[in-house]
């Protein structure tokens, strides 16, 4: 692969650090939602199908470095109370560094009854807040228990333990927002994303009951860099039977407008 520099045949592969990843996240992040015009329409079209539902107030517990969230938060039209939590702690540095570029204020972002903006699905018992909305996308449900480099991927009751978690801290009547892929089936093969053929490349391959997710970010003047996880086989299908098993209405997966193909939404209502 080249970069617009060139790369040595033979020269090596640097294995990344997680550090390493989430400085270079937002890139991923463009590549993978098509730019920022992609980015944006991916938010408008959550902005929409959240405000159907009378949605204002909203925690994202997956939040990464802020995508959508710090989208939600200021788009126009967008949401008027969004919070944020991750289980990464370099996840949310990052995050913290998005705000500031946008002149937000960290601690505007912070879970009510929570200190820190690191908190793990198992301890979202320390939000005391119930939410219109607990969004939880981005395919982080797959990753479950994987992210910070574990290769054994989380069990089924576990994964049903953490939305039961998630669903605790949505008000009756409220909403739990999930996605997942639509099949067992690689949803990529290995091929370079959009935002430069010469500058990222992701693969995805079934690997023993696991997906085997590898991404490489092409460096000038350097070898590549990779970074590389392992997710659980989780379809948006099997998501629907969890919330149906937690008593959630509106289960049905849907096509989001501007969603990364491959994937399915779920926006379920807690009844009350």
């Amino acid at each position: 692969m080249g970069n617009g520099g060139t790369r040595r045949v033979g020269e090596p592969t640097a294995s990344g650090s997680l550090n390493q990843f989430g400085a270079l996240f937002e890139i991923y992040l463009d590549a993978v939602n098509g730019g920022s015009a992609g980015r944006r329409d991916l938010t408008e079209s959550v902005v929409s199908e959240l405000r159907d539902r009378g949605v204002s107030k909203v925690l994202d517990c997956a939040a990464g470095t802020g995508f959508p969230s710090l989208d939600l938060a200021r788009t126009r039209g967008g949401l008027r109370d969004v919070r944020v939590c991750d289980g990464s702690a370099v996840m949310i540095r990052e995050l913290a560094r998005q705000a500031q570029r946008r002149g937000m204020v960290i601690s505007e972002l912070r879970p009510d009854g929570v200190d820190g903006l690191v908190v793990n699905w198992a301890d979202l018992g320390t939000v005391t807040t119930r939410y219109d909305c607990v969004l939880c996308r981005g395919n982080a449900l797959a990753y479950a228990d994987t992210w910070t480099g574990r290769t054994s991927v989380a069990p089924k009751a576990r994964v049903t333990g953490y939305v039961a978690r998630m669903a605790d801290r949505v008000r009756p009547g409220g909403y739990l927002y999930l996605d997942a892929p639509r099949t067992l089936d690689p949803v990529d093969a290995s091929h370079p994303l959009p935002i430069d053929g010469k500058r990222i490349r992701e693969r995805v391959v079934r690997d023993r009951g696991r997906r085997h997710w590898t991404v490489d970010f092409e460096r000038l003047g350097g070898p590549p860099i990779r970074f590389e996880r392992y997710s659980s086989l989780l379809t948006i299908d099997r998501v629907a039977i969890i919330l149906d098993e937690l008593g959630f209405e509106e289960t049905s997966p849907f096509r989001l407008p501007a969603e990364r193909a491959g994937f399915g939404t779920i926006i379920a209502r807690k009844p009350g």
